[in-house]
């Protein structure tokens, strides 16, 4: 099962950008969800939360909780992923765990027919055929002594699969340092209403669609309606819910994120990986 994450550890990995992509790579994320399904054939996805009617500009503390949402992702660790993905027809439901400053995720993915455990980073995935039926993937993961034989490995294809993209994008919520809170506030990334997730008071933004800033003559929308991730964040800036409008289309796929500060697994796979 050819899983490895050393190259994050070092600080090299492709998803750790430089000082000079701290909005940037916001914008990379979004065109990843943009670009991603489109030559899949709708399927019907989650209805928007939130509308755009009550939006405005960032202040300068909401742009600095939002510059923020990726780099408390890679200081926290692990953290709980939950997502409903609707492919080609086909409902997967997945509830695991990401492990940031690893760069691997571990989850359960079921479906109406079948089982799976799946493990992935940015450029691959295995997966294990599972005859259990919960919904939450068990520890330690199993199948991974002598080499890890039963895992099956491919390439992640966000281009190709919804699912793929989710995975990706689940991922690529990253960074090892804070973006730029100044460059942010001044492009069409916008505040667009306050939620809860149980008890927890969240602000919700629409994130930037590029990294310039946004003027009435930039051709982009000045409310927030253009943008293919929004953020749900809390009071310090930790993202517990990301929506992508997968393909640019109108559907949203949600992604849960929660505490997991005591799981651990990459060591598993890591060491099955040696």
């Amino acid at each position: 099962m050819p899983l490895t994450t050393s190259s994050r550890r070092r600080g090299t990995h492709p998803l750790m950008p430089s000082r000079a992509g701290r909005v940037r790579r916001i914008v990379s994320i979004a065109i990843l969800a943009a670009t991603a399904s489109v030559l899949l054939s709708c399927s019907p996805g989650e209805e928007a939360p939130v509308d755009t009617e009550d939006a405005r500009t960032l202040t300068s503390s909401e742009a600095e909780r939002l510059a923020l949402a990726r780099f408390l992702n890679f200081n926290s660790g692990v953290r709980s992923f939950s997502a409903v993905v609707t492919d080609s027809g086909t409902e997967s439901s997945l509830t695991g765990w990401i492990d940031y400053s690893a760069g691997l995720g571990y989850s359960a993915l079921v479906t109406r027919e079948e089982t799976s455990l799946i493990a992935w980073t940015d450029s691959s995935i295995s997966v294990l055929p599972w005859t259990q039926q919960d919904s939450s993937p068990p520890l330690p993961p199993p199948g991974l002594a002598d080499g890890a034989p039963d895992w099956r490995s491919t390439d992640l294809a966000p281009a190709e699969s919804r699912l793929h993209t989710v995975l990706a994008l689940g991922l690529s919520i990253v960074s090892d340092r804070p973006d730029n809170a100044s460059l942010l506030q001044q492009t069409d990334a916008r505040w667009l209403a306050e939620r809860s997730i149980d008890g927890v008071t969240l602000d919700v933004f629409a994130g930037p669609t590029d990294d310039t800033p946004f003027t009435a003559s930039s051709g982009r929308a000045g409310d927030g309606s253009d943008a293919v991730l929004r953020f749900w964040i809390d009071e310090v800036g930790l993202a517990h819910r990301v929506e992508a409008r997968l393909g640019g289309s109108g559907e949203w796929t949600t992604i849960d994120f929660g505490d997991a500060d005591q799981v651990s697994f990459a060591e598993d796979f890591l060491d099955s990986a040696r």
